[in-house]
């Protein structure tokens, strides 16, 4: 299970596990932990192809601290996946109200597929508001939340846990 946490990994080093990963793909790998590596949206752009054709198992995807704004979380959600994921951590990036309503939309359209696990979404520099506009975008997981965790402050979200 590939784990490369704070590695400061550069969009150029992704590139080439990009072109890796299409050589030796598909690959059995189930979790990508990928934490506090700051190489913002553009590094996930050049992740997010992989993620249905070279990860066809990913069931982990953890991406706390690493710089995202909207746009890639916009770029995430629009990327197909193989299967739901169990973990989709984006803590720490401030992703803000927009980014956490693009998460909402994604998967009431069933775009962004999550299973039985949890959504890390705590220091987002989300409102309120956006709060309410996610639960009311993602239906598909009413009924399914098992425990939600909120932070003291409305940039604090927190985690969702489906089950």
């Amino acid at each position: 299970m590939p784990t490369w946490q704070g590695r400061g990994l550069t969009v150029s080093e992704l590139r080439t596990f990009a072109a890796l990963c299409a050589e030796h793909g598909p690959l059995a790998t189930t979790a990508l932990y990928l934490d506090d590596n700051g190489f913002g949206d553009e590094g996930l752009g050049v992740l997010t192809p992989l993620l249905c054709d070279s990860f066809p198992s990913l069931a982990r995807l953890h991406l706390p601290s690493n710089n995202l704004s909207e746009a890639g979380i916009r770029a995430l959600c629009a990327a197909p996946l193989a299967q739901p994921l169990v973990e989709l951590e984006l803590s720490g990036n401030r992703i803000g109200s927009a980014g956490l309503a693009a998460l909402g939309d994604a998967i009431k359209a069933g775009r962004l597929l999550l299973g039985s696990g949890t959504l890390g979404v705590q220091n987002i520099g989300a409102t309120a508001e956006a709060e309410e506009r996610f639960w009311s975008a993602a239906p598909k997981l009413a009924g399914r939340v098992v425990e939600t965790r909120f932070g003291g402050d409305a940039s604090a979200f927190g985690e969702v846990f489906v089950g």
